[in-house]
This record gives structure tokens, C-alpha cells and sequence, in this order.
């Protein structure tokens, strides 16, 4: 990427001048600085709550529950769900979820596809301020913060709560 980056940089500055390019530059780098201190943020969180232990605590809760296919997928969607909340980002969310779950997976009868489909599914659920997705669809877009509310975060939770029902049929 670095490459790509000089040779932008150094063509851009051929064809438009150093001012017109330090004036991209500057544009681009406000833009994209928001969203990799958001998504950073969030992979340090998750990286704390995946070293608490959190993952061990669950697997005895479950452990009594394995048998109950719908508990333990509302459990894997719940959990998808807080965490996009606190972290913001889906991608560090699911992967923490599904780092989680996946000792629940070896002790209940659910294939653990369905277990991670739950765990995306609760993922999607309200991308709030601190989701850098957010801020990337709403910036590009053009849209206040009111319009990236009721595009991208209300198309995520329509799309979560459809998948979690589906998930349910299929159980």
C-alpha cells in the first residue's frame, strides 16, 4: 500500500502540482484518520475482553444449556449484539464472538456454522458513532449523522434481526 501511496503521490504531483495534491492529501487523511483510530480502538478493546477470560465463563454457563439449540444461538446473538455496542467495529466483534463461542460449539448438538451465523447476525445489530463502517458509508455518502441513522444503522438492524429469525426457523 505504502507503494501505491508514493506513486499516487508522485503522479498526482506531476499532473496537478504539489498544492493540489497536499490539499488530496490533507482531505484524504482527515477522513481516513477517524476511521483507523475507531477500528484501533476497538481491536484493543476486544483484544482485553478476549484475555479476561470472558470465553471460559461462558462455556460453563452453556454447559448446562447445551441442549437447548435456541439458547444458545440467542446467547451467541446476544453476545454479537453487546459487543457491537461496546467495540463498535463488526469485524473485531466477530471475531471476538466467535473466539468465544467456539468452545460452546464443541459441547452442544448445533453445527458451529449456525453458531458463527448467530454470532454475524448479532454483529450487524446497531453500528453506532463508534463503528468506523459508519462514518465510511455516511461520509462517502454525504449524509448528516441523521441520514447514516436511518440508512446504514436501521438497514444493519433490519438485516441482523432477519437473520437471527432465519437461524431460528432452520432450528
Amino acid at each position: 500500500m505504502l507503494c501505491g501511496v508514493i506513486a499516487a503521490t508522485v503522479i498526482s504531483i506531476k499532473f496537478l502540482g504539489l498544492k493540489k495534491t497536499e490539499e488530496s492529501a490533507n482531505n484524504a487523511l482527515q477522513s481516513a484518520g477517524l476511521v483507523f483510530l475507531i477500528t484501533g480502538a476497538g481491536g484493543a478493546f476486544a483484544a482485553v475482553i478476549t484475555a479476561s477470560g470472558v470465553n471460559g465463563a461462558i462455556e460453563s454457563m452453556v454447559s448446562n444449556i447445551s441442549g437447548n439449540v435456541v439458547v444458545v444461538l440467542l446467547l451467541a446473538y446476544i453476545l454479537g449484539l453487546l459487543f457491537r455496542q461496546i467495540t463498535g467495529s463488526g469485524t473485531v466483534v466477530s471475531l471476538t464472538t466467535f473466539s468465544i463461542m467456539q468452545s460452546v460449539a464443541a459441547v452442544t448438538p448445533i453445527h458451529p456454522v449456525f453458531i458463527a451465523l448467530a454470532c454475524l447476525s448479532g454483529a450487524m445489530f446497531g453500528a453506532t458513532v463508534n463503528d468506523s463502517g459508519f462514518w465510511i458509508v455516511t461520509n462517502m455518502c454525504g449524509f448528516n449523522f441523521s441520514g447514516g441513522v436511518k440508512t446504514y444503522m436501521l438497514g444493519e438492524a433490519i438485516a441482523s434481526v432477519v437473520g437471527i429469525i432465519l437461524l431460528r426457523l432452520r432450528h
